[in-house]
């Protein structure tokens, strides 16, 4: 469980790096720092709530709430591109990636954080 609220809060931050870049080599190399280390805690939070999903869902449910997992992120994907696009045409482009760094960065914060017990 401290993996994956760790892994949750670690992936926000990197966020920050993508809309404070400069033009040019620097701002390269300061995008792919960001990329990398929000892809790499993005990647450990994924599978540790998948692991967390399993380990807390009855049997017999685990097919329902792997559909509706697959189901939520597939419909909510969509809509927040399409909210990131209007946020973007309205406010420009750096403003709605700091928004969104900080949503990020949020997120952590709802997710559960007490020790899971054995069965």
């Amino acid at each position: 469980m401290r993996v994956l609220w760790w892994a949750s809060l670690l992936r926000g931050p990197w966020n920050f790096l993508i809309p404070l870049a400069t033009p040019g080599l620097a701002g390269l190399v300061q995008c792919g720092i960001g990329f990398a280390g929000l892809l790499f805690f993005a990647a450990m939070a994924n599978s540790t709530m998948a692991s967390y999903r399993q380990l807390t869902t009855p049997n017999h449910l685990m097919s329902r709430v792997s559909t509706l997992w697959v189901f939520a992120t597939t419909v909510a994907q969509p809509l927040f591109i399409l909210v990131g696009g209007l946020m973007a045409a309205q406010l420009g482009s750096r403003v709605t990636l700091v928004v969104s760094a900080i949503l990020v960065c949020g997120t952590a914060f709802l997710l559960p954080r007490q020790e899971i017990t054995g069965p």
